[in-house]
């Protein structure tokens, strides 16, 4: 029989389905509800912020008195932020702007106890060729993500290795 993960977690479109002020207001109810559950149910031993640490920038400025507590579950890897900023879409922006919204993510997650170490892309449409590359370059070695591969292909699936392009020796296990 196969083990199953289950990693509670949030996907967050802060700038797609709401106004700001409308996300604001959602995720002030909702992070302090998941730093309350993550503080008081043992059943819940981790949560993951969608890979952004854009959003809990935003919930710490309305809610600043909170930042003590999100920091205590962040350093002890209940609470899983970074390492981006923002989700970027990353075939269709460049290299250094890539670089820049995953060091200005993985900044803030380490000012709060710990970035998440993992090239998280769950919304992308497409795949930059050099994406293996530049993670690497900013000490990430493994990935998360949802589109891009066609795995009807017959792919091994249990050992896949993506490659940027011209080699590189960059490879990234799923």
């Amino acid at each position: 029989m196969a083990k199953v993960h289950v990693l509670p977690h949030t996907h967050w479109d802060r700038e797609w389905y709401f106004t700001q002020q409308d996300s604001d207001v959602l995720a002030t109810y909702n992070f302090t509800k998941v730093i309350e559950t993550l503080e008081t149910e043992s059943r819940y031993s981790v949560y993951h912020l969608d890979g952004q640490s854009s959003i809990v920038e935003d919930y710490l400025k309305i809610l600043p008195h909170m930042h003590d507590r999100m920091a205590k579950l962040v350093a002890d890897n209940k609470l899983y932020i970074g390492p981006w900023y923002t989700q970027t879409d990353s075939f269709n922006v460049a290299g250094e702007s890539i670089i820049r919204n995953l060091k200005y993510g993985m900044h803030i997650a380490e000012s709060l106890g710990h970035s998440m170490k993992v090239g998280y892309l769950p919304d992308t449409f497409g795949h930059n060729a050099q994406m293996p590359t530049l993670f690497k370059g900013c000490g990430i070695d493994n990935i998360i993500f949802w589109r891009g591969i066609d795995f009807d292909e017959q792919i091994d699936k249990s050992n896949f290795t993506w490659t940027s392009l011209g080699g590189g020796g960059q490879h990234h296990r799923l």
